[in-house]
């Protein structure tokens, strides 16, 4: 049970891939402060892939949820256009939509992006030791 992966193809699916997200964790009994944390940086990722999809065809996201013993890895990848995200982090929070991605780096332990067969890969870890 320590791996999981949630689909998010519209905004009705993201509030039920958060109910799967913390039924997992609390499948894999994970404290508590550290599920804020990795909620916060979930709803921001997800907000962010939605916010700058300006393409037509359906967004489909796909979330990658690991355990090992030490740390917690979610894995965004999606199918918008290619961006990385971690080259625009903004200095101070814009007027409206506060911190982004900013946020998810404090959160963070690492985060990390990459491109993998043509589509957006962010990685997320989080020390749960």
């Amino acid at each position: 049970n320590s791996m999981r992966t949630l689909h998010i193809a519209s905004r009705s699916q993201w509030e039920v891939a958060l109910g799967q997200l913390e039924a997992w964790f609390i499948s894999n009994e994970i404290d508590a402060a550290i599920q804020n944390k990795l909620f916060i940086a979930f709803d921001e990722i997800v907000s962010n892939i939605f916010n700058h999809n300006s393409q037509e065809i359906p967004i489909e996201i796909k979330v990658n949820c690991e355990k090992n013993p030490t740390l917690i890895s979610l894995k965004f990848t999606d199918n918008c256009k290619l961006f990385n995200p971690l080259n625009s982090v903004k200095k101070e929070p814009a007027a409206i939509g506060g911190w982004g991605l900013d946020i998810v780096i404090q959160l963070m332990d690492d985060i990390d992006y990459k491109v993998v067969d043509n589509k957006n890969c962010l990685i997320v870890k989080k020390q749960i030791l």
